[in-house]
């Protein structure tokens, strides 16, 4: 068995392309996007189903990001255009906010969306689900073999870890979070790599590859993950340049021209993009939301501790009763399986065993102390605008907490599995063979008490844990649940501390890859293809008429995901999701701009006619409605309306409206102005 688990550690990268093409050809990703058959005409059963649940919850992704994707290949200003105008009713920046994928250089820094460029819809697609999970799982396998001092089993089990934590699952496919820790990772390795060898050729294609993870985690463009990863990926290099500052060889005239050929590059790339883009991220900065928003912390400090919950999160209801409170997402509790305060605890049991400070431990201690404080107390606005923890949250900061304490975990197994017991060390100083068998007797006496000891201290250690997920979530865990928690902290505890017995070390690892299974492989789906949807009778009749009669379409009395059926078309839409504001667009209803705090924002959108003049109402922080009056279509441009309800009644002197077709309670009408 261990020959084996050798040869597929030697061969993971072929493994890993083997993986990748397969599933690029036969068209697998996890994409919810056949929620779209519960909503569309047709009521069709999803056949595209390999395995899995889809997730309505995730509406982020099926609703808006992969329509929008989608929607690109009949860009009207070119296929993949960095421009497009099917949406926000004018010129909208497809590259920056959402990352969609576009002819452009800078497309070297969101290399996972490269597929939809060369392949059909179905392939881009897995390429995007398939490239990115493979590249994290063999990239955390390289970190952990630098966590662990070279535990290909550990570095491994890590890898799993991370690959299939809740919060990597629930936010796979947005908000950049996977390229954050692929790019992350990947950081750390380049100048853990830079700093161990002399060859100027391999230390320049280090520095290419240190641009490209710049230019990546900067372009996923969510402050709120970056900054607080970014304090982790910054503490790693630290630990490596500490831990490696020995053997470093530095030649100012060629390492300071490498430096200036990395400042160039990623400098150049960075100006170049946010130059194109700059309309686009002054409008996102000054936006109502989301805006310049400071956080100071101290909203959600019970968050962090809700690792031994998400065993459940995928087979339960997706919203959450929270401390009693309101519903919410069950997405917003999704963490690493961290198993807190298990390997904290036994970080600093490994630093006093060893009777040495481990560089590693030590400075992601600092950040988690630094974290735990921010969710917990207030900061002083300033002292957030310091940090940078400003452009984070309390939410966000918890959940990388946890990323954190698994690292922590695994530094110091990784550390305390290379020494020996005590227990045997000593035999092999006596030869006496009557001492030997007495002191046996006394050698195993000390291993069942420090067994006893140890499981005593897990008992401790997974009741608290039980207690304050129970009482945490009271509405949504049961006993059973709670008592489920007990036992995988208990079971994973004791092999925490007893981890330097080989066999042990094998238990916990076979254990905690189990689990990483259970709470992070079922929540998305398993899907073949992308037909059903781009095949429905409405998408397919809305995108026959725009090609006869391109113009810009509404949809009219209908509520989020509604208003983006048309991107599923590929056809133009004014109120699909604008995912920055056209402020302009809709000043042309509010020519004072009283209502400008409403529509100024990241929204779904709702319109409404109506025979009064227009307004907008706020119906949530990225929601609102626009009553729109019949004549105000022509100011607009809208010449095509989609519609649950007969338009008919709004017919007058100046206009009318014209069905075109009709799908089950879906019409389509056209503007005809007099």
């Amino acid at each position: 068995m261990q020959k084996i688990g050798e040869r597929l550690f030697r061969w993971r990268y072929l493994i890993g392309i083997f993986l990748f093409i397969s599933c690029v050809v036969l068209e697998l990703h996890g994409s919810s996007l056949n929620v779209w058959l519960e909503w569309l005409p047709g009521g069709q059963q999803n056949s595209e189903s390999v395995f899995g649940k889809l997730r309505n919850i995730r509406s982020d992704e099926w609703a808006v990001f992969t329509p929008l994707t989608l929607a690109q290949k009949d860009n009207p200003l070119g296929a993949f255009s960095y421009f497009s105008t099917l949406t926000r009713g004018g010129m909208t920046d497809s590259f920056i906010v959402y990352g969609q994928p576009v002819w452009n250089p800078m497309m070297i820094f969101r290399i996972f969306q490269a597929g939809y460029l060369f392949f059909s819809a179905g392939k881009g697609m897995a390429f995007f689900w398939n490239g990115r999970g493979i590249a994290l799982f063999l990239v955390t396998i390289e970190l952990g073999m630098v966590l662990t001092n070279k535990n290909k089993l550990l570095s491994t089990v890590l890898a799993f870890m991370v690959l299939f934590a809740p919060m990597i699952q629930w936010w796979y496919a947005i908000n950049g979070l996977v390229e954050m820790l692929i790019t992350g990772q990947l950081a750390v390795l380049v100048v853990h790599y830079y700093m161990r060898t002399t060859n100027y050729w391999f230390r320049f294609i280090l520095i290419l590859l240190l641009v490209w993870c710049g230019g990546t985690y900067i372009l996923t463009f969510y402050p709120a993950w970056m900054v607080s990863f970014g304090y982790v990926w910054l503490v790693l290099i630290i630990s490596v340049i500490v831990n490696n500052r020995k053997k470093f060889y530095w030649n100012w005239k060629c390492d300071g021209l490498l430096v200036l050929v990395f400042f160039v590059l990623f400098g150049g790339s960075m100006v170049y993009t946010f130059h194109k883009s700059w309309d686009c991220v002054q409008a996102v900065l000054n936006s109502a939301y989301p805006g310049k928003r400071v956080s100071v912390g101290g909203q959600v400090p019970w968050t962090a501790l809700l690792a031994g919950s998400n065993l459940f999160f995928p087979y339960r209801t997706e919203m959450i009763p929270f401390l009693r409170r309101a519903e919410m997402p069950v997405c917003e509790f999704a963490l690493f399986m961290d198993f807190f305060p298990i390997g904290t605890l036994f970080a600093i049991y490994v630093m006093i065993r060893r009777n040495k400070a481990d560089c590693y431990l030590i400075l992601l201690f600092l950040v988690d102390s630094l974290f735990a404080c921010y969710t917990l107390i207030p900061f002083p606005e300033w002292l957030a605008k310091v940090t940078l923890l400003s452009f984070s949250s309390s939410n966000r900061v918890a959940e990388t907490i946890t990323f954190v304490r698994l690292l922590e975990l695994f530094r110091a197994v990784g550390l305390y599995a290379k020494q020996k017991s005590s227990i045997y060390l000593r035999q092999k100083n006596v030869r006496n063979r009557k001492k030997r068998k007495r002191r046996n007797v006394i050698d195993y006496r000390l291993l069942k008490i420090k067994f006893m000891i140890t499981a005593v201290l897990s008992v401790i250690t997974a009741v608290i844990m039980g207690i304050v997920n129970r009482i945490i979530l009271l509405d949504y865990l049961r006993i059973i649940d709670t008592i489920i928690i007990i036992l995988v902290f208990f079971f994973v505890g004791f092999l925490v501390w007893n981890s330097n017995y080989r066999r042990i070390l094998t238990g916990f690892c076979v254990l905690v890859i189990g689990i990483s299974l259970i709470v992070g492989m079922t929540v998305n789906p398993l899907q073949k293809g992308l037909k059903q949807v781009k095949e429905n009778p409405l998408v397919v009749q809305m995108k026959q008429i725009d090609q006869e009669d391109p113009s810009i379409w509404i949809t009219e009395y209908m509520q989020f995901p509604y208003g983006n059926i048309p991107l599923l078309a590929g056809v133009a839409s004014l109120n699909a999701t604008n995912v920055y504001p056209n402020v302009n667009q809709w000043a042309i209803l509010d020519s004072n701009r009283t209502q400008e705090e409403i529509y100024n924002r990241y929204a779904h959108i709702c319109m409404r006619l109506v025979n009064e003049s227009a307004s907008f109402t706020l119906n949530g922080t990225d929601m609102f409605t626009v009553d729109l009056n019949p004549h105000d279509l022509a100011r607009l441009n809208v010449k095509y309306i989609l519609s649950n309800r007969n338009l008919e009644q709004f017919t007058g002197i100046d206009y009318q409206f014209e069905r075109k077709a009709q799908i089950e309670q879906f019409q389509i009408y056209k503007v005809i102005r007099n």
